[in-house]
């Protein structure tokens, strides 16, 4: 539910959303626009993805690969002391940096999804 609500923020504000990943500072400028705009849709779907049974596992690798580089992208700027907002739950430059305890969460996030890939296998 998390990414669900991500991805209805990211939609409900596309331009919000583009900025908040250039202010990563990571991709090509060119590619800013197209990468959050496409975020948004692979969101929604692993969420749709995860109420069918034949989906499930895919959307779990898809989301579990998301929050990988979305951690990654948050430790990147904290080791380069940029202490920005994620994007995740709001677009706003003034919204709560993203610290360390941002990667905690999405460690908790990422043993969510092993404890989903676990209940799957039985």
């Amino acid at each position: 539910m998390v990414f669900g609500w991500s991805g209805l923020n990211k939609i409900i504000d596309p331009a919000g959303v583009s900025l908040s990943v250039f202010r990563y500072h990571l991709l090509p400028y060119e590619t800013v626009n197209v990468i959050a705009l496409w975020l948004a849709g692979l969101e929604l779907t692993c969420v749709a993805g995860l109420f069918v049974a034949r989906m499930r596992t895919a959307a779990l690798w898809i989301i579990l690969g998301l929050l990988i580089l979305f951690s990654l992208g948050i430790g990147i700027n904290l080791v380069r002391g940029s202490h920005m907002a994620c994007g995740c739950f709001s677009t706003s430059p003034m919204a709560h940096p993203s610290g360390w305890l941002g990667l905690l969460k999405n460690l908790g996030l990422m043993l969510l999804v092993f404890f989903a890939f676990y209940r799957g296998q039985k």
